[in-house]
């Protein structure tokens, strides 16, 4: 009963873990965790609840990659806080209606139970509340400062209490039942543990409110600049028009001297001219008119006009109207900025500096191509979205596996590479919904 008592608290803890981490649980872990706590619980009794935070810590920061200690101590903490705080609730509601005589008769099987039990609570309590813990993993100073650090601190003290709590119960009163004060303490970490709840939901949808309003000010700034590239042409045309009536009466004039050197001394004077004035801007902007997504239209414009800044040869093909796009906006919109980014950090470092971009209306798909010059070099191309894996060095590698991630969530979704001497080409193709 001891070992199955253990076993059961380990699947609750590596249930709150899994609920609010989201990281694929290693059965080889697993197996550790419990020769673990069988091992921490048999030696340090009810001393062994200090060991969840070290080995959860641990867990997230060395095994899985977080290279976030703030983060990694939030899952610990919050995981065994979680743990320890629904536990003794359920013990105490037993105890509280009632069953207290049972509870000490079969010590070990309702031991077992009031530590499943947590785990549906939790998972109810997380339904209701709708936290999105996906975002408490962005790299965002705002995260940081403002959920990360109060949440671990507030968190660490309501655990010290337990802790105090226990040992007050165990060792200096030696009861089998929880004080009057005690349980009252208990209630108040509970009305505590939703106030965290509460404050974490504020701090993310304050987050993403940032995030809207940063995106909002970001494609305001590049409508403005995609505005005055309009304006820009227009102004040329305008002045190529101007000039238009002279350069006619210019060629008359030369062509009713009869001297054919002087013809064609003026008209090729006159082609200089307009082809300095009409093709001087190396990016057909014009072609982002066929984009009907402000959003889409803003990350293109943006990504291209700062390639173009960093002296690369950009070339836009959107011959037909878009108006939408079979994948959710942001999805989209991230997919596309990966895809920029990466071509243009490439592009950059090569003698022709050029970069492609195509978006394809077809009959029942919508094809994205970006293709870049690049530097040859030795690449698996069956690699390139494994996450890690770069030419470019350490700490890279990240980009095209979100890309793979994104284009995963879609049955609708493919991408194909294309490689050779002096162009890198991705090729995402849409399918529409039908």
């Amino acid at each position: 009963m001891f070992v199955l008592s253990v076993v059961t608290q380990v699947i609750l803890y590596w249930s709150i873990f899994y609920q609010i981490s989201k990281i694929k649980i290693k059965p080889l872990f697993v197996v550790i965790s419990v020769a673990y706590f069988l091992a921490t619980t048999y030696f340090l009794d009810a001393f062994s609840i200090f060991d969840i935070i070290p080995f959860f810590g641990i867990y997230a920061y060395c095994m899985e990659g977080i290279k976030q200690k703030s983060l990694a101590y939030f899952y610990a903490i919050y995981t065994a806080f979680a743990s320890i705080l629904l536990t003794n609730f359920s013990d105490a509601i037993l105890y509280e209606f009632g069953m207290g005589n049972f509870y000490d008769k079969h010590f070990m099987l309702m031991d077992s139970v009031t530590s499943l039990v947590p785990i549906f609570i939790h998972y109810v309590i997380l339904k209701i509340s709708r936290i999105d813990f996906d975002q408490v993993d962005s790299n965002s100073l705002f995260i940081k400062k403002n959920l990360l650090l109060p949440v671990n601190i507030i968190l660490s003290i309501f655990y010290l209490l337990i802790i105090f709590l226990s040992y007050y119960e165990i060792i200096l009163r030696k009861a089998s039942t929880a004080s009057e004060y005690t349980k009252y303490i208990l209630f108040l970490e509970i009305f505590g543990f939703f106030a965290i709840l509460a404050f974490i939901g504020n701090r993310i949808k304050d987050y993403w409110r940032m995030q809207i309003d940063e995106a909002r000010e970001t494609q305001y700034h590049n409508l403005n600049l995609y505005i005055n590239e309009v304006e820009g042409m227009y102004q040329t045309i305008r002045g190529f028009k101007h000039d238009y009536s002279n350069m006619l009466i210019s060629l008359k004039q030369s062509v009713d001297s009869g001297d054919i050197c002087q013809v064609q001394e003026t008209y090729e004077e006159i082609l200089n001219s307009a082809n300095l004035k009409l093709t001087g801007r190396t990016m057909n902007i014009a072609e982002l008119a066929n984009v009907g997504d402000p959003a889409v239209k803003s990350v293109l414009f943006w990504k291209l006009t700062e390639a173009r800044q960093k002296h690369i040869e950009v070339s836009i093909e959107i011959k037909k109207y878009i108006e939408k796009i079979d994948m959710d906006i942001l999805d989209f919109v991230r997919l596309t900025s990966i895809i920029l980014d990466n071509a243009i950090e490439e592009a950059v470092t090569t003698a022709n500096p050029k970069l492609n971009f195509a978006l394809i209306k077809e009959e029942h798909e919508t094809v994205m191509v970006v293709q870049n010059s690049w530097n040859v070099k030795n690449i698996a191309i069956s690699r390139i979205f494994e996450e890690g894996y770069s030419s470019k060095g350490e700490g890279r590698g990240t980009g095209l596996f979100n890309v793979r991630q994104i284009i995963n969530l879609y049955d609708n979704t493919s991408i194909d590479t294309e490689i050779d001497n002096h162009y890198f080409t991705q090729i995402i193709s849409i399918g529409d919904e039908i």
